[in-house]
């Protein structure tokens, strides 16, 4: 289940932000044609503006934040595999009253986790911050350019409502910058593993092995420095 998030990342991907960009591109396009009815330099105004919110922000965020993005992915599959293998041996831990490390190895996981996370919303609230800070300033550099140029009321009215109602669809653009850090390193954690090589080859056409009996002889087993078999002798016979 854990090893299928990287590929869920990425379908969630291609899903929200191929359709955010294409759908932006649009908006912005059709927006741009009706400010050019109004004047040329309405029209380039807007196309500076959603070139700034747009694409500048978000490259600017995503290369600020691209090192806690790959971290923050890191982390995750970190966790999600020392969960996995506590789960796969919660037998063992229990048996041999490893419960408690296996508890403090989990909340270092955790907090290190948490860690990224908060560094990582830091960068988003960044984003969200400057996104609309330069919507307010830019629509309202609009409007002055109406001002300066002493265009008509219901000129300037019309234009400003325009701008500031089709940003919408831009903002979403720009709040990708935030996760397209993430995002790489999900296609590079993906990707690695399509590429990854079994360390152990499954046999198809081999020799089935012969057992007769098994002998252990003077077995000695500890983990760490605590002796669990000494001098441990087993004989196994076929069929018992």
């Amino acid at each position: 289940m854990w090893n299928n998030i990287p590929v869920e990342l990425s379908e969630v991907f291609y899903a929200h932000t191929i359709s955010p960009i294409c759908i932006a591109f649009v908006i912005s396009l059709v927006c741009i044609i009706i400010q050019m009815q109004y004047d040329c330099i309405y029209g380039i105004y807007s196309l500076l503006a959603y070139v700034l919110v747009g694409i500048v922000l978000p490259i600017y965020i995503s290369k600020q934040s691209r090192h806690i993005g790959v971290e923050y992915r890191k982390e995750a599959a970190n966790l999600n595999s020392y969960v996995l293998e506590s789960m796969c041996g919660l037998k063992e831990s229990m048996q041999y009253m490893d419960t408690d490390r296996r508890l403090s190895g989990l909340n270092k996981q955790t907090s290190s986790l948490a860690n990224c996370e908060k560094e990582l919303k830091y960068f988003q609230a960044k984003l969200i911050s400057l996104t609309n800070f330069y919507v307010v300033l830019l629509s309202l550099g609009l409007c002055l350019i109406h001002l300066y140029l002493n265009s008509s009321m219901e000129s300037m009215i019309g234009s400003s409502v325009l701008q500031i109602s089709s940003f919408g669809p831009v903002i979403k653009l720009a709040n990708l910058g935030s996760t397209l850090s993430q995002t790489i390193r999900t296609g590079q954690r993906v990707i690695s593993i399509l590429d990854e090589i079994p360390m152990i080859e499954k046999v198809t056409n081999g020799d089935e092995a012969q057992f007769n009996s098994m002998d252990k002889i003077h077995v000695d087993f500890a983990y760490d420095k605590a002796l669990i078999l000494k001098d441990m002798n087993l004989n196994i016979q076929e069929m018992k």
